[in-house]
């Protein structure tokens, strides 16, 4: 009973992951991982040599529909330092996409590939959803997420 009612959650989580991939085929036009990632704090610094920045305190980053809040962001540049390549946010993480909210102790943004991994305790809410893992991987122009490893999940059926 118990191995059905698993089989059956983790089918119906298969089937609102595909949902949301075939929705964002239509969505997916409006992500633009040109568009610019706009950051405030209660302090920043920056060191040219390395390249890096870290934002400290109240820390907002957004990015077109995309709002990520921390305690401390380290920005990572590529060697021009023109554009960023990684932003590493720790302390109360919070990613914010549309329906999907997560957190997380700590949240790697991958830039060009438009990812987000959280770890730490990460947590994932979709309406009245919840999923919990070791890992959450957000793919941000799919609105697609995958959970691994001791992957827990609350499935509310409307």
């Amino acid at each position: 009973m118990r191995d059905d009612k698993i089989k059956w959650i983790l089918s119906f989580f298969l089937l609102y992951t595909l949902h949301l991939t075939l929705y964002t085929v239509v969505r997916a036009q409006e992500t633009k991982t040109e568009e610019p990632i706009l950051i405030t704090s209660d302090k920043v610094e920056y060191l040219d040599k390395k390249k890096e920045g870290e934002f400290v305190g109240n820390v907002k980053a957004r990015q077109g529909r995309l709002l990520l809040t921390a305690s401390k962001l380290r920005v990572i540049l590529d060697a021009n330092g023109k554009k960023i390549q990684q932003i590493i946010a720790t302390g109360l993480v919070k990613l914010v996409q549309g329906d999907l909210t997560a957190m997380s102790e700590e949240a790697n943004f991958y830039n060009e590939e438009q990812k987000v991994i959280l770890t730490g305790k990460p947590q994932a809410f979709s309406r009245s959803n919840k999923f919990s893992g070791e890992k959450i991987t957000v793919y941000l122009k799919e609105d697609r997420i995958v959970i691994e490893t001791k992957v827990k999940g609350v499935i509310i059926q409307d």
